[in-house]
């Protein structure tokens, strides 16, 4: 379980950062700034958070074996 809940957060974290990028880029456009460094900061957290969310995945199934929910029996 201490892995799954690793696995989300690190998704969760790249979500925020993905956001916070986002925000941070139309607030320089606004500003009639150059916000093509938050584009692509946006882009690489998109990539990572597609990563993260399958490797969630992976740690789930294997977290979610029967072997592992005996304990809750």
């Amino acid at each position: 379980m201490k892995r799954v809940q690793s696995a989300l957060g690190d998704h969760q974290d790249a979500t925020l950062a993905r956001q916070v990028a986002r925000d941070l880029g139309i607030g320089a456009h606004l500003a009639d700034e150059n916000a093509f460094s938050y584009g692509l900061l946006y882009g690489r957290d998109v990539c990572d958070g597609q990563r993260l969310q399958a490797r969630a995945r992976r740690t789930w199934k294997r977290a979610s074996r029967p072997r592992y929910r005996r304990w809750m029996h």
